[in-house]
C-alpha cells in the first residue's frame, strides 16, 4: 500500500502542474493577440491546434506510460518542459511560439494521465471515490487560483512571466519526482516507476468490475460528454481577450471576472466528492450537459457583466459533473487504468480541438455574424447530447 507522503507527493505534484495550465495555457492567446495580432478567428484556430496536439499525445502517452513507468513519464516530460519554457523569453517569431507551445501540450499530455493513475495506485474500490475526488480538488482549485492571479502577473511583470512561472514550477515538479521515485520503491518494495506488471492481489483491489448494471454503458457515455464540455470550455477561453474588450477589462479584470467558472467547477467537484448520488445516474450525465450548453451560450452573448458572472456559476457547476463522471468511471470500471486515463485525457484534447475548429470556421463562412461561432459550436454540444442518449438507447 501507498505511504501517506507518496500520496501527498504525488498531489503536490499535481497541484503544481496546474499552475502552468493557468499562466501559460490560458493568457497564451492574449499573447498571440497583442504581439501578434490574433483576433478571435485566429485564437480559435491556435487553440483548436493545441487540442489536437494534446489528444494525439495523450492517447499516446496512456499507452506508453503503463509500460514505461508512470513516474518515468513524468520526470522525461517535466525536464523537457524545463529545458523548452525559457526559450519563450528568446524567441519572438510567431513559428517559434508556436514550437514552443506545440511541446509545452505535447509534454503536458504525458504528465496528467500518468498523475491520473498515481491517485488511485494501491487504492482499495472504496477508496476510488475520494482519491478521484482530491485529484479534482487540488488540480481544478490551483488552475482557478491560477487563473484568477495570472491576469494581474502579466499585466505586472508582463509576458516574460508567463514562461519564467512555468519554467520554474516545472523545475521543482522534477525535483519532486525524482525524490517520489525513490519513495514509491520504499512502498511497494518495487519500482513502479519502470515498466512492471502488476500481481493479482492488486488487480483485484483496483480493477474489480463496478457492481452495477451497465457501468461499461455510463463510462462511455462519460467519454461522449466530457470532450463535448472541453468543446465548450475551450471554445471560452480563446474567446476571453474579445470579452475582455467587450467588457472593457484589463488582463487583471478579465482574470478577476473570468475565472467564476472555474470556481464554480471546483464547487462541483467538492459535491461529486461528499455526495455519491450521482453515481451511475443518467439524469445528473444528461442535466449536466444540458445546462453547460444552455450556459456556454449566455457566457458568450452575454450583454452585461453579471449576466456573463451567474452564467458561468452554471457552466462551472455542470462541467464538474462531467469530467468527474469521466474521470470516475475510467478509474472504477475495467481493469486497465492507465490506459483508460490516457483515452479520459486524449478525450479532452479532442474537445480542446473540435470545439474551436468549428468556432473559427462558423466565423470564416459566416464573417458577418459574430455569434456564428457560438450558435455553430451550440449546434455541436445539443449533438454530443444526442449521441449520449442515443449510447444509452442502445444499451443491452
Amino acid at each position: 500500500m501507498p505511504s501517506r507522503a507518496f500520496k501527498i507527493g504525488v498531489f503536490t505534484l499535481e497541484g503544481l502542474n496546474a499552475i502552468p495550465l493557468a499562466v501559460y495555457f490560458m493568457y497564451i492567446f492574449f499573447l498571440m493577440r497583442d504581439r501578434f495580432g490574433f483576433g478571435d478567428m485566429e485564437n480559435l484556430l491556435f487553440g483548436g491546434f493545441g487540442g489536437f496536439v494534446y489528444m494525439v499525445f495523450s492517447a499516446v502517452g496512456g499507452r506508453v506510460a503503463p509500460r514505461f513507468g508512470y513516474l518515468n513519464t513524468i520526470t522525461v516530460s517535466l525536464a523537457l518542459m524545463v529545458a523548452v519554457f525559457p526559450c519563450g523569453l528568446m524567441v519572438h517569431s510567431l513559428w517559434g511560439q508556436i514550437l514552443i507551445h506545440t511541446i509545452g501540450v505535447a509534454g503536458m499530455a504525458f504528465v496528467w494521465a500518468p498523475l491520473e493513475s498515481l491517485a488511485v495506485q494501491g487504492e482499495p474500490k472504496h477508496r476510488v471515490q475520494k482519491m478521484v475526488g482530491i485529484y479534482n480538488l487540488v488540480w481544478s482549485g490551483m488552475a482557478a487560483l491560477g487563473f484568477f492571479l495570472g491576469g494581474a502577473i502579466v499585466d505586472r511583470l508582463g509576458f516574460e512571466a508567463m514562461f519564467l512561472i512555468p519554467a520554474g514550477v516545472h523545475f521543482v515538479q522534477l525535483l519532486l519526482a525524482l525524490w517520489l521515485r525513490r519513495v514509491e520503491s520504499r512502498d511497494f518494495g518495487r519500482a513502479h516507476s519502470g515498466a512492471r506488471r502488476q500481481s493479482e492481489e492488486d488487480e483485484v483491489l483496483l480493477h474489480d468490475e463496478a457492481d452495477v448494471p451497465f457501468a461499461g454503458v455510463f463510462l462511455k457515455m462519460a467519454w461522449i460528454a466530457n470532450p463535448f464540455a472541453f468543446v465548450a470550455t475551450n471554445t471560452v477561453g480563446p474567446s476571453i481577450p474579445e470579452l475582455a474588450q467587450q467588457f472593457e477589462l484589463t488582463k487583471t479584470a478579465a482574470g478577476f471576472f473570468i475565472s467564476v467558472w472555474m470556481f464554480s467547477r471546483f464547487a462541483g467537484f467538492v459535491v461529486c466528492w461528499m455526495w455519491d448520488g450521482w453515481h451511475y445516474r443518467l439524469g445528473w450525465l444528461v442535466g449536466a450537459i444540458a445546462a453547460m450548453t444552455s450556459a456556454f451560450v449566455v457566457i458568450l452573448t452575454a450583454p452585461w457583466l453579471w449576466i456573463l458572472v451567474a452564467a458561468q456559476v452554471v457552466f462551472g457547476l455542470s462541467i464538474g459533473i462531467i469530467y468527474y463522471s469521466s474521470l470516475y468511471y475510467s478509474m472504477h470500471v475495467g481493469d486497465n487504468h492507465g490506459e483508460q486515463g490516457g483515452v479520459h485525457e486524449a478525450a479532452i484534447g479532442a474537445g480542446n480541438c473540435v470545439g474551436p475548429w468549428i468556432g473559427a470556421g462558423a466565423l470564416f463562412l459566416l464573417p458577418g455574424q459574430p455569434n456564428a461561432a457560438v450558435w455553430a459550436v451550440a449546434a455541436l454540444l445539443i449533438g454530443g447530447l444526442g449521441w449520449m442518449l442515443k449510447t444509452w438507447s442502445a444499451r443491452s
